[in-house]
C-alpha cells in the first residue's frame, strides 16, 4: 500500500492517485492527492514563458500567452475536458478544450459545463464557518466537546480540538477515516459515499491523536469533513449542502454549483490519474472536505466577491482571519505563506501582492483556483483528468496575468 506520506498532492484521487493537495504544505485533499507538508512550493519547476508567436515575429498578447499555456499543457495531457477562465482589470478570457464525452471530435466544454472541484470545496466551508461565528452558533475558540456537547472528541492531555483547528488543519486528526482509506484502494469504489454521520459520531469517540491541537499543521480532509457536519448540525440543516446552498450558493446565484455531480446532464467523462475512465464521487458525513462541483461561470461570480471592494467585509475578511504562518520556501516562483479560514495566502517571487487560493482533486478532476484582490484577478482552472500538473499550469497562468502590470505590486 502507498503510504500516505509519498502522495506528492493529495486532495480528491484515488490512492493511486487518493490523495489531495493544496499548497505547498500538506493538502491531502481526501485520500486523493495532495501535498505534504512544505513541499509543493519546491516541488513546481519553473516554466519557460511563451513570448513569441510560432514564427518568431511578435510578442505574443496576453490572450496569446493564456493560449500558448493552455496548447503546453494539452500536448502533454489529450484525455478528458479542459476550461479555463480569467479574469484581468482590462479583460475576461475563457477556453475550453478536449471534448466533454471523453471522445475526440466531439463537443468541447463551455462556461457551463460542471467539473468537480474537490478541496477548492473547503474555501465555502471557511466561509460559512466565519458566518457561523457572526450569528452566534459557536466561537472559533471553543472545544469541539461544548459545541456539540452529545459527541466524544480525542483531546491531547488536556487540549482539546477546536473549530479554528478544523479549518487550518491543525487538529492533530488524520487526513481520512480509515473506512474511506480502504475503499479508496478499490478504484471502482466511491471512497467517501457509505462515510455517515453516524460513522463519524463513533470514530471521533474512538480515534485518539498524538500531539496537541494547534500545535503542527496536518493537511487533514477529515477535519474539515467533520467541521462541515458541525456547522450543519449547529445550522439545524440535515447536510452540508443544504447549509452551503442557503447561504453562499442561493445569496450569490452560483445556479450552477451542486453537491453531486454523478446524475447531472452535460458533465464530462472523467479518467484518473493513470488515464482510466473514474467514477464521480458523492459525499455524505464529509461534504465539507470537498463536494462541490461547479462551473467556470459560477467560479467567477465566487470570485468576484473577493475581488470586488464592498464586499471585502463580509467575504475576503472571513477567510482573512486567523491566519497561521507555514513553512515557505523563499527561492520560489510560487510562495504560499500562510492558512486561513479554508483559503492559502501566497505571494509571487519578487512581486508584494496577496494571492489567496486553493486547489481540488478527486478521483477523476482536478481543479485550481486563485484571487489577487489588489489587481482584480482571478483564475479558474478545471479538468475532467486526475492530474496535477493542473495546479501548474493555472499558476503559469496567474503569473502571466500579474506580469500584465510590469513594475506593478513590486
Amino acid at each position: 500500500m502507498i503510504s500516505l506520506r509519498n502522495f506528492r498532492y493529495s486532495r480528491f484521487l484515488t490512492i493511486l492517485g487518493l490523495a489531495i493537495l493544496g499548497q505547498g504544505l500538506l493538502l491531502v485533499e481526501l485520500c486523493a492527492k495532495e501535498d505534504p507538508p512544505a513541499k509543493q512550493d519546491s516541488s513546481i519547476k519553473d516554466a519557460p514563458a511563451p513570448k513569441k508567436d510560432a514564427k518568431g515575429e511578435k510578442e505574443l498578447t496576453l490572450e496569446e500567452k493564456f493560449k500558448a499555456r493552455i496548447a503546453a499543457f494539452r500536448e502533454k495531457q489529450k484525455k478528458g475536458a479542459l476550461a479555463v477562465a480569467i479574469l484581468t482589470s482590462r479583460s475576461e478570457f475563457f477556453d475550453g478544450s478536449g471534448s466533454i464525452s471523453g471522445k475526440e471530435g466531439d463537443p468541447a466544454p463551455t462556461s457551463a459545463t460542471p467539473f468537480e472541484i474537490g478541496s477548492i470545496t473547503k474555501v465555502f466551508t471557511g466561509i460559512l464557518l466565519s458566518e457561523a461565528v457572526e450569528r452566534g452558533e459557536l466561537r472559533l475558540d471553543e472545544p469541539l466537546g461544548k459545541i456539540l456537547p452529545d459527541w466524544k472528541f480525542p483531546e491531547f492531555d488536556t487540549r482539546q480540538i477546536t473549530a479554528i483547528d478544523l479549518t487550518t488543519h491543525t487538529s492533530a486528526l488524520p487526513p481520512v477515516p480509515l473506512e474511506v482509506t480502504a475503499r479508496a484502494i478499490m478504484p471502482w469504489l466511491d471512497p467517501y459515499e457509505t462515510y455517515t454521520v453516524d460513522k463519524l459520531k463513533k470514530d471521533m469517540g474512538t480515534l485518539s491523536i498524538t500531539r496537541p491541537p494547534g500545535a503542527s499543521q496536518a493537511y487533514s480532509n477529515l477535519g474539515v469533513g467533520l467541521l462541515g457536519t458541525i456547522l450543519t448540525l449547529k445550522a439545524n440543516k440535515e447536510r452540508f449542502s443544504d447549509l452551503v446552498k442557503e447561504r453562499i450558493l442561493d445569496p450569490w446565484g452560483m445556479k450552477k454549483t451542486v453537491p453531486n455531480i454523478k446524475k447531472l446532464e452535460g458533465r464530462p467523462a472523467a479518467f484518473n490519474a493513470a488515464g482510466l475512465p473514474a467514477n464521480a464521487w458523492t459525499f455524505d458525513a464529509l461534504g465539507g472536505a470537498g463536494c462541490l462541483a461547479s462551473t467556470t461561470d459560477d467560479l467567477l461570480i465566487f470570485s468576484r466577491k473577493f475581488l470586488d471592494p464592498q464586499d471585502k467585509k463580509t467575504v475576503l475578511a472571513r477567510v482573512m482571519r486567523n491566519w497561521r504562518d507555514l513553512p515557505t520556501n523563499e527561492q520560489a516562483t510560487f510562495q504560499t505563506k500562510s492558512i486561513g479560514f479554508g483559503a492559502f495566502q501566497a505571494r509571487a517571487k519578487g512581486r508584494n501582492e496577496t494571492i489567496y487560493w486553493h486547489n481540488g482533486g478527486t478521483g477523476g478532476f482536478c481543479s485550481f483556483w486563485a484571487v489577487v484582490p489588489e489587481k482584480k484577478i482571478a483564475v479558474v482552472v478545471l479538468c475532467s483528468v486526475a492530474d496535477r500538473k493542473v495546479d501548474r499550469m493555472g499558476i503559469d497562468l496567474l503569473l502571466e496575468a500579474l506580469k500584465q502590470d510590469g513594475s506593478a505590486g513590486k
